[in-house]
């Protein structure tokens, strides 16, 4: 792996190819467009020790002791990408591995769960550092395992407060007017993309009934089809994350999108339109 930072202090990266799998915490951060989407060096440094603290955290809560070193597995530049892997540090016996519990307690944080004070503030405290500032010194983000990877943005930094807010018990007790948590769900509207940037797509869905937007969070391999369903009504399926101040979620993470049948016709002739194509250079 080669690091290097040039004098404007942009952290550059380059590795040969590479893939992760569940064993792997990956850490990825999108520069800002004022700084032409590349990632600052010390906000990078921030992000990355804040994601050790909370392996550490992690490995204590699950062995009581400290049990494994943190080896970098790959990173590459632009949009920073970083992959971690534990390696056992002890002998003569087996601990518990401190990913899953890592995990486990992201997924806790970003779904809203009511138990997430089963997890050590330690960890909680650093995920809120690697939320911190997303949208203002650095774009966005996605952090997590291989099949478990959340989008580092405003709505993870919202989440974060409101798990410190039951772990210290601050948040005020008000009745919820409506169901708080996470429940699939089928949604009919138009769907519309905002950032292509990372693995974790951003778009809004604009209801059928009512006009409504809902922000989505589509995988990035689900792309060359996403995209021919833009501006076409569809019916779009996923995890639905409700804050209990609306019949409506605040966000959806998308499973499926099934174009509605009057809009098919069009999705057929973009679809034959891209075949033609052909070569030309994909804008994702």
């Amino acid at each position: 792996m080669l690091l290097s930072l040039g004098g404007d202090q942009k952290a550059n990266i380059v590795i040969n190819d590479w893939q992760p799998n569940d064993r792997d915490m990956t850490l990825t951060l999108h520069g800002l467009d004022v700084d032409n989407g590349k990632v600052r060096a010390d906000v990078f440094a921030v992000k990355f020790r804040a994601l050790l603290s909370s392996l550490r955290a992690a490995d204590k809560f699950a062995n009581r002791k400290k049990s494994h070193e943190y080896v970098i597995e790959t990173a590459q530049g632009g949009s920073i990408y970083t992959a971690v892997r534990e390696r056992i540090s002890v002998k003569k016996r087996i601990p518990a591995p401190s990913i899953p519990v890592m995990r486990d307690a992201l997924m806790a944080v970003y779904n809203g769960e009511q138990t997430v004070e089963r997890f050590p503030k330690g960890i909680i405290d650093n995920i809120r550092l690697i939320a911190k500032d997303a949208g203002k010194k650095f774009s966005h983000g996605e952090v997590g395992t291989k099949d478990n990877l959340v989008r580092i943005d405003d709505y993870l930094v919202k989440q974060v407060s409101k798990a410190e807010e039951r772990i210290l018990g601050t948040g005020l007790i008000k009745p919820r007017r409506h169901f708080e948590g996470i429940s699939f769900g089928t949604f009919d509207g138009i769907v519309k993309e905002m950032d292509a940037r990372g693995q974790l797509v951003r778009g809004k869905l604009i209801l059928t009934a009512g006009e409504k937007e809902i922000d989505c969070i589509f995988r990035r391999d689900d792309l060359p089809t996403l995209k021919l369903s833009f501006d076409l009504r569809a019916r779009v399926e996923g995890m639905a994350h409700y804050d209990g101040e609306s019949l409506l979620p605040v966000r959806l993470d998308v499973r499926r999108i099934a174009v509605t049948e009057e809009a098919a016709d069009l999705l057929r002739w973009r679809k034959a339109l891209a075949h033609k194509r052909g070569r030309r250079k994909d804008p994702f």
